[in-house]
């Protein structure tokens, strides 16, 4: 299962959009000096709680095709989109 990095820099997440397939993770990893969190409220809900500079999230599964808008709870300026793909057909 591979892992997707997203990084916290200058109060943003980067990248901003990330391209995943069915079955990935991310994680988040805060290179601020003020706390982060990557958060989403509507179902599929995840918050990576705050992250201090240096610390990287647990890592997020993603189960479900769509695209998913998520926030850093602490800056609701801060935001950032996970983009899940079907993964291709094995064996073709």
């Amino acid at each position: 299962m591979p892992n997707n990095a997203v990084t916290i820099a200058d109060m943003a997440f980067v990248p901003a959009e990330i391209n995943i397939q069915v079955g990935d993770t991310v994680t988040w990893t805060n290179q601020d000096a003020v706390g982060h969190s990557a958060c989403r409220d509507d179902p599929p809900a995840f918050d990576t709680g705050r992250l201090a500079q240096g610390d990287m999230s647990d890592p997020v599964t993603f189960h479900e095709q769509g695209t998913y808008d998520y926030f850093c709870r602490q800056h609701h300026h801060m935001t950032g989109k996970v983009i899940v793909s079907e993964a291709p057909a094995s064996g073709t």
